[in-house]
């Protein structure tokens, strides 16, 4: 039975004892026998549940005997669904998911379907950001989360994925608005690169031609679409050219396999604005311009200042940029031929004004020429700097130490070298040097010739830009920007595995990536609302933490998922904080937990909380900024 006992302390404050007891008779009496201790009544925050707890254990205990007698014949573990394990961490990630009103916007697309268009797309999000895999393994993963409709089918993913896909401009514009809206965009800088993701496929897609139903009659068009005319049986036909989109092309990671090119912008705060896809074997630079002219037409942008790596710059991006009224800061090649008009600038010592021992930099106007609109050549002006970093000379210097002695291990054995970036160092010569006779076999070698003229540029770097009146701050402070969007292609590909791609069809693949992206963006908005105090990684095994067991029809009881150890931080004397090697006091995933439930303003939960009331504080979690 359960047994309320009152105790008064001695600042006179009174508490309930809770206990289970059960009778026992001692000689003409009966007395009460401790079973087990639940603590004070008044420490729990929902004390229903915990009395309702306390009854439940009392119950059982009433028929453990019974239960001992039973141990051999009961139930395989295996069939009992009373033990399964919920996540209810995920209505974090929920909450800054309804901010973006997304119910609304799906509802909004005129769809005849029997499943929710949203219920799929919010599962595929939440799971890109807890469980990533495939649409087949996330679907048999559907019931991991608490109280979380699920009423579709695995066939009904894969239909989604083309709706995804066909509006997937008016889902970015929704995203930028909703954006705006919550917290502000700040796009007076815009970040570009790209990225590519690989398939785990042996063959790339084939090119071809498609007839078309409706002839084209317009020169233009026809130019612009590349459309042939074929005389088939006395008929003339038109053909448009279908390009595959699974290409082989220059992997960033240097796989072989099939790719699919995917271009980003973000804003200065790190959250993406817009996302374009491209075939594998499209070059980097051939990206930005299609990509300017969807966000300007669909989000009715004025002028932008797009920054961007030495991959995306070419004449053509330029003049594009500068005839659309918007304006640049790119990296410049300093290397060969692209990099030559500034190789006497570029060591001329005078020119420099010195920062400090290790750090340098001068900056001019050059006058070059472009192409406005029309075709015709125009000169224009921009501002150019270049600058000097001894970190970064001695990283390149280390960089191609590494490379050399690759090549120089492999030249001792005589082999070709496959290794990325050794190759360029080995030479061959396929003649005796003494007699100048041809020999038999080739002789490799070390270009030394080489290595010392990429030596010469160590540490040197060159931006771009049309903006002016920019000074060497303003510059490198804007270029400096656009390590967040290379952090953003790592958290797609090492946190949200966006690759490999199983998805095969094109629709597929795209309505795969604005799922992608959607989760990019909202657990980017969840590192803004934490002050990017905690990694995806941590946030992500944060919430994964965040775990409930139903114990009965009412109660439910909050589970410690698996954590990792924390180690204690220290100051040095130069105010440098550093990890030692002693254990913290408290987990390290239990720290991030209450950090999050404190950015969140939400209070920590009881052990034991009843079903109505859990529900209750889940759907109280709400993203304000």
């Amino acid at each position: 039975m359960v047994k309320k006992t009152k105790v008064k302390f001695k600042d006179g404050s009174i508490k309930t004892q809770i206990r289970v007891v059960e009778g026992v008779r001692d000689g003409d009496k009966i007395i009460h026998r401790h079973i087990k201790g639940f603590g004070y009544l008044e420490d729990h925050e929902d004390q229903e549940a915990f009395l309702a707890m306390v009854k439940e254990f009392d119950e059982n205990y009433k028929h453990s005997k019974k239960i001992q007698l039973e141990l051999d014949t009961q139930e395989s573990w295996l069939d009992d669904d009373d033990d399964t394990i919920y996540n209810f961490g995920y209505r974090f990630i929920g909450a800054i998911y309804d901010a973006l009103d997304l119910k609304a916007f799906f509802a909004g697309i005129p769809f005849k379907g029997k499943y929710d268009l949203n219920e799929v797309f919010k599962f595929l999000v939440i799971h890109r950001l807890l469980n990533p895999d495939s649409k087949r393994a996330t679907f048999q993963r559907r019931y991991d989360f608490y109280d979380f409709p699920t009423d579709f089918e695995l066939h009904d993913i894969y239909r989604a994925l083309s709706y995804f896909n066909r509006y997937s401009d008016s889902l970015q514009v929704h995203l930028n608005e909703k954006v705006k809206s919550l917290i502000g965009r700040d796009l007076d800088k815009t970040f570009y690169d790209t990225t590519n993701y690989h398939f785990e496929i042996d063959f790339e897609d084939l090119d071809c031609y498609v007839e078309l139903k409706e002839r084209i009659t317009d020169k233009k068009e026809i130019k612009a679409r590349k459309i042939i005319e074929r005389n088939i049986d006395g008929e003339i036909k038109q053909f448009e050219p279908l390009r595959g989109f699974k290409k082989r092309g220059p992997s960033k990671q240097h796989q072989v396999k099939p790719l699919v090119q995917l271009s980003l912008m973000i804003d200065s705060n790190g959250l993406p604005i817009c996302m374009e896809m491209f075939p594998g074997n499209t070059s980097d630079y051939k990206t930005l311009q299609p990509t300017i002219e969807n966000v300007k037409r669909n989000f009715n942008l004025k002028r932008l200042l797009i920054i961007a790596d030495k991959g995306i710059t070419s004449s053509s991006n330029i003049d594009y940029i500068v005839n659309q009224g918007d304006g640049y800061v790119f990296n410049q090649v300093l290397k060969g031929k692209r990099g030559y008009r500034y190789h006497d600038r570029l060591f001329d010592e005078s020119l420099y004004t010195v920062i400090d021992e290790d750090n340098k930099y001068q900056t001019f106007i050059e006058e070059y020429e472009g192409m406005d609109s029309f075709g015709n050549k125009v000169i224009r002006k921009r501002k150019v700097l270049l600058y000097y970093s001894g970190e970064d000379a001695r990283r390149s210097q280390r960089k191609r130490e590494e490379k050399i002695s690759k090549a120089r291990n492999l030249i001792k054995l005589g082999l070709a070298t496959t290794s990325h970036g050794v190759d360029k160092y080995v030479e061959s010569i396929a003649f005796l040097k003494e007699t100048g006779e041809v020999a038999d076999e080739t002789e490799l070698y070390l270009d030394e010739e080489r290595i010392n003229e990429e030596s010469k540029f160590d540490g040197y770097s060159c931006i771009i830009t049309s903006e002016l009146d920019f000074d060497y701050k303003k510059i490198r402070e804007a270029y400096h920007g656009l390590w967040r969007i290379e952090e953003s292609f790592r958290i797609t590909k090492t946190d949200l595995y966006a690759r490999p791609i199983y998805v095969t069809t094109e629709e597929h693949i795209k309505g795969h990536f604005i799922t992608c992206f959607t989760a990019l963006l909202i657990i980017r908005l969840f590192q803004l609302k934490l002050n990017y105090e905690l990694s995806v990684e941590r946030i992500v095994r944060a919430l994964n933490f965040c775990t409930c067991l139903k114990m009965t029809r009412e109660v439910i009881r909050l589970v410690k998922n698996k954590s990792l150890t924390d180690f204690q931080t220290k100051t040095s004397s130069n105010n440098i904080k550093y990890v030692t090697m002693k254990e913290a006091d408290e987990p390290e995933t239990i720290k991030d937990v209450r950090l999050i439930f404190n950015k969140f303003g939400i209070a920590e939960y009881g052990k034991y909380i009843r079903k109505d009331k859990l529900a209750t504080k889940l759907a109280n979690i709400t993203f304000k900024y």
